[in-house]
């Protein structure tokens, strides 16, 4: 994973969604560097996306992540993600309250992709070039390649088409 984690490639494609991805994205970056100028405006924006349920709380986000929906999203504070990852509506990306490190959250590679509904919870590590099925839950390690679906069902599977996820 890469640790410079202060740029996005931004999605070029011209749809409702994309463009309210890429306002959301603009907003995050701003509070990321800290942008004197921009960072009250950078708040408002980020205060209203948290009220339709986007809460992107890390400051450790790789170049090109990709959200086509932003809809009911929680990163937790603890959480990095890698390059070029998707991540769809309804996922969760959170700590495990339930033990004594639970202020640590997963580190996901790079170019993982997260289907709708999914819950990563606990300090784990997803490695690059997951795929993560709509709903799954995954509550420990997977190694690079992967595709997890249901709780935590690992599977050996080749993608269809190489270097596409």
């Amino acid at each position: 994973m890469n640790n410079n984690r202060n740029h996005f490639n931004l999605d070029k494609s011209r749809n409702r969604s994309s463009r309210q991805a890429q306002f959301f994205l603009w907003a995050y970056r701003v509070w990321v560097n800290d942008s004197v100028i921009f960072k009250p405006f950078a708040n408002i924006i980020l205060f209203f996306y948290r009220t339709i349920g986007v809460a992107i709380e890390t400051k450790s986000i790789g170049g090109g992540l990709r959200m086509p929906h932003l809809n009911g999203i929680y990163i937790h504070p603890g959480a990095v993600i890698g390059e070029n990852c998707t991540i769809l509506q309804q996922v969760t990306i959170g700590a495990n309250e339930h033990r004594i490190d639970h202020e640590k959250a997963a580190k996901i590679g790079d170019r993982v992709y997260i289907g709708a509904g999914a819950k990563i919870i606990g300090d784990i590590v997803i490695g690059d070039d997951v795929r993560i099925g709509a709903n799954a839950v995954v509550t420990k390690n997977i190694p690079a390649g992967m595709t997890v679906v249901g709780y935590n069902k690992v599977l050996k599977l080749k993608a269809e088409r190489p270097g596409v996820i």
